[in-house]
């Protein structure tokens, strides 16, 4: 699902820092033929060889396909790119991390440069590799990380979400259905990011698709694309502007919170609370319940109540 996601033949090196077996690098592989420059490195020693003899036996074996064994966030074996060299470092970075290990390296990494949106905590592993990925990005490089979602909501992440904004590097979040991906209990989210230079300017807005409810013909047919762009499809995508997101709660969550441009307030009974009633028929005709919008977020898509003060609360 991730080579369909890649538009065009990217033009560079393919890195994975989390490579496992190489099951992503060997899917860029056949996409992208013997002409393919691929990295990758992983922990494991066995799975590390794993990946280095799938690649060479592919019979595809490219120019700089290169497998190095360590650890990514405490030994990069791959030297980051230096600033101001606009062909140094990796075209895309794809990467299905770890996730929940409160031992990566926290209080030994504290002046690492790759934090260039802050330090993550000790429990924010998953934004550590996410800002690993984006250091490793040459200017209008991609990066796509598959990440659980608790990372989009999580307060202790906040800082690290919120620089990310603020710099224009998260260009979509995309939520997948339970089972899409092994390992994780819960449906993923992919975060795409690219770093702004070479043309690409920083981003004004995240797109967020919520395809929790995508069904297995059209995963197939995300899958079989060479190149998957999410149109404007109401209930599924938005492109929600970066001041809408800028809030207390930087909540990257796609699934049943940014359906629309403006979420749909919620009162306890349409009686007690008459200034919002008139919103429940025009939700009920669009075939969407009424949500509840949480502090800080726009207001009610249909009645365009700047809040919802919530039962026994008033304005």
């Amino acid at each position: 699902m991730i080579t369909g996601m890649v538009g065009g033949i990217p033009e560079g090196v393919v890195f994975d820092p989390a490579c496992g077996s190489g099951n992503l690098l060997r899917a860029f592989q056949r996409r992208l033929g013997a002409g393919a420059h691929l990295a990758g490195q992983e922990l494991d020693p066995a799975l590390a060889r794993i990946a280095a003899y799938r690649l060479d036996w592919s019979g595809q074996h490219g120019p700089a396909t290169t497998i190095r064994q360590g650890d990514s966030l405490r030994d990069d074996q791959f030297p980051l790119p230096p600033a101001g060299e606009p062909d140094a470092g990796a075209a895309l970075v794809v990467c299905d991390p770890p996730f929940g290990d409160r031992n990566w390296g926290h209080e030994d990494l504290a002046y690492d440069r790759r934090w260039e949106f802050d330090l993550p905590t000790r429990a924010d592993s998953e934004l550590a590799w996410v800002q690993h990925c984006y250091a490793h990005l040459r200017p209008g490089g991609t990066a796509i990380v598959v990440l659980p979602p608790g990372v989009a909501s999580r307060r202790s992440g906040r800082r690290v979400r919120k620089e990310m904004l603020r710099r224009g590097a998260l260009r979509q979040v995309v939520a997948l259905p339970t089972g899409v991906a092994g390992g994780h209990s819960l449906g993923p989210h992919l975060w795409i990011l690219s770093r702004p230079g070479d043309g690409r300017s920083p981003a004004n807005s995240v797109r967020m698709v919520d395809g929790t409810r995508f069904d297995r013909e059209r995963l197939r047919q995300i899958e079989g694309d060479w190149w998957h762009e999410f149109r404007d499809e109401p209930g599924v995508t938005a492109d929600v502007p970066l001041i809408e997101l800028l809030d207390d709660d930087v909540d990257l969550s796609p699934a049943g919170t940014y359906s629309g441009r403006r979420t749909i307030c919620r009162p306890s009974t349409p009686a007690r609370w008459p200034r919002w009633s008139r919103c429940w028929p025009a939700s009920r005709s669009a075939g969407r319940a009424p949500r509840r919008r949480s502090p800080g977020r726009p207001g009610c898509r249909w009645c365009r109540s700047p809040t919802w003060p919530g039962p026994g609360r008033s304005r």
